[in-house]
């Protein structure tokens, strides 16, 4: 697949995450009462109104907003029209979509260890983040704006 289709597919992958993790986050602060979930029924009411869910003194699920948003930009930043990546604005897309699948892992491990209740959109979440992770280093991997002799 060429380049400049991952960089829009992360975008859209990205801007979906923005979507999913919107939604969450308009169910947390009541602007919806309450989250469908086509296969869990109350699970995501159940996770995102946990107490885990409820430790920052905002939504978490707005930090899921911020960071898809974030990766969404640096994916169509970092490219450039010749191909190559830039430098630092790739490895910041790195660093944030390894950061973003490991929080992943750790929100499914919340769900089952500690909440014990399951949220379609948060695994939605989780997955999106895994594709996210391996198409930002289908991208970065060894991919600079530097000059190759």
């Amino acid at each position: 697949m060429p380049e400049a289709t991952r960089r829009a597919l992360a975008a859209l992958l990205a801007l979906l995450g923005v979507g999913v993790a919107g939604y969450l986050a308009a169910v947390q602060m009541g602007a919806i009462d309450h989250a469908w979930d086509p296969v869990f029924g109350d699970g995501t009411d159940n996770v995102i109104g946990s107490s885990v869910a409820n430790l920052l003194p905002f939504p978490d699920a707005l930090l899921g907003v911020l960071a898809y948003a974030v990766e969404a930009v640096l994916v169509l930043y970092a490219g450039t029209a010749h191909g190559r990546m830039r430098r630092w604005p790739s490895l910041l897309l790195e660093l944030e979509a390894v950061g973003f699948a490991l929080a992943g892992v750790g929100l499914v491990a919340v769900q089952a260890f500690v909440v014990h209740a399951w949220c379609s959109w948060c695994l939605a979440s989780a997955a999106l983040s895994w594709l996210l992770l391996a198409l930002t280093h289908s991208l970065t991997r060894g991919r600079s704006a530097a000059p190759r002799h």
